[in-house]
């Protein structure tokens, strides 16, 4: 038992570590490895064991592997149902995670659903201005814009913005929030409120996570289509093609964040070269 304690600490170090960098090529053997573990020392009906499935899911979500990110994160909500019951902030937190693969999938009910369902349950256990709670409505946020629902995502996002605002201790959070009312932006014709947004959005991720991270990279991809969408072709395949190498430096090939970042490179490039 020493040994696996012993090993289990030096991958929550490591996991810690390119976590923070935002390195998930380095990420999936290690929580891989981390949740075995788990389950050897803790059983596969406790709170550890829960913790790491929603970990390892998340890692297979970020580099597209969905049926294998499903799996896990069904086997995670079905046990935290059954230790903390429906109205616990963990069991919301863990279909908040289920719902935000059913939007990459397309599941666009499912996931709606569900993240209602955990909404509601941050809002009775931990109030309206907690993290989580403005986590959980920008996602919901993102899939009413993804369903073409754009006034509805606007009020979830503008509602986070003010409560991050007010809150001043969450950068990272604000960050993303402001991006996606960037992206909203320019999906409803306002480049100039885009591009405005954008500036301060860049300066939050590069002072706070640098310029290799996944985050910078998203609010690159927002500006780079800015820049498409204004005529500066040119600067949005500069700006999208770092995003491209951001993105496979950090998810690999294959992964879905790569997947789209090729796919807005590639669409971008074409219609540069159909300019010229």
């Amino acid at each position: 038992m020493k040994n696996i304690d012993k090993r289990l600490e030096e991958l929550h170090d490591k996991i810690e570590v390119w976590d923070k960098a935002g390195d998930y090529t380095k990420l999936l053997p290690l929580i891989t490895e981390y949740l075995k573990l788990t389950r050897e020392k803790y059983g596969d009906r406790g709170m550890e064991y829960a913790a790491a499935l929603n970990d390892l899911g998340g890692v297979y979500r970020d580099i597209g592997s969905y049926s294998n990110a499903e799996r896990l994160f069904l086997e995670g909500n079905d046990l935290l149902a059954e230790i903390s019951g429906k109205q616990d902030p963990n069991y919301a937190t863990s279909i908040m995670n289920t719902a935000g693969l059913y939007r990459l999938m397309k599941r666009h009910k499912d996931a709606e659903r569900l993240f209602v369902e955990a909404i509601a349950v941050y809002k009775a256990t931990l109030g309206e201005e907690h993290f989580l709670m403005t986590g959980a409505m920008n996602n919901l946020g993102l899939l009413y814009q993804d369903m073409g629902e754009y006034q509805k995502a606007k009020v979830l996002f503008e509602h986070c913005r003010d409560v991050l605002e007010r809150a001043g201790d969450n950068q990272i959070a604000l960050g993303s929030t402001l991006n996606n009312l960037a992206a909203l932006c320019q999906l409803t014709g306002d480049n100039a409120g885009s591009f405005e947004i954008l500036q301060r959005v860049l300066t939050i991720y590069r002072d706070n996570v640098g310029t290799e991270h996944p985050l910078y990279a998203t609010a690159l991809n927002t500006y780079g289509m800015y820049q498409y969408s204004s005529g500066d072709r040119a600067g949005a395949v500069e700006t999208l093609s770092e995003v491209e190498r951001i993105t496979r430096k950090r998810f690999g090939e294959g992964s879905s964040y790569h997947n789209m970042a090729m796919a807005n490179l590639e669409y971008v490039r074409g219609t540069a070269n159909e300019g010229t």
